[in-house]
């Protein structure tokens, strides 16, 4: 799935799966990685483990404070004190449907609350790895 998807942030441009060329909305990456080559190792990273466990329609789409350069709440800089984190959702359909099935809880429109790694919607998603995982890449790359 490829296209652009309006938010409350504005448009975002859903990401090719990998190998393919890599357009995304401006900047080219987000904020806080150190280079293109981090940014495509954490997606590369992120879109095979989303493969292995089955689920190889995902896209990622990061969004927030690294994308526009602020919070939208309190309109500080990104990594204002070291505090920044990087916000990411993965948009698949079949995905979206198995969560709502496992017991994840809805919110407006068609997504879900934040999936924790060590809930058991994640465990029955096989996505309790790959959160975890995640967050402890992008923790690595996060300014401090």
């Amino acid at each position: 799935m490829t296209g652009t998807i309006s938010t409350r942030y504005g448009p975002i441009t859903l990401a090719p799966p990998p190998g393919a060329y890599y357009y995304r909305s401006h900047p080219a990456r987000p904020l806080g990685f150190g280079s293109e080559l981090h940014y495509r190792e954490f997606t590369d990273a992120a879109y095979h483990s989303l493969k292995m466990a089955g689920h190889s329609d995902a896209r990622l789409v990061m969004f927030g404070s690294s994308v526009t350069g602020f919070s939208y709440r309190s309109g500080t800089s990104f990594d204002t004190g070291g505090k920044s984190d990087y916000d990411l959702a993965i948009v698949s359909p079949k995905l979206f449907a198995a969560a709502l099935k496992a017991g994840a809880q809805r919110r407006a429109g068609d997504r879900t609350e934040p999936i924790e790694p060590g809930s058991d919607v994640a465990d029955s998603l096989k996505l309790k790895e790959i959160l975890k995982t995640q967050k402890t890449s992008a923790d690595a790359r996060s300014p401090s």
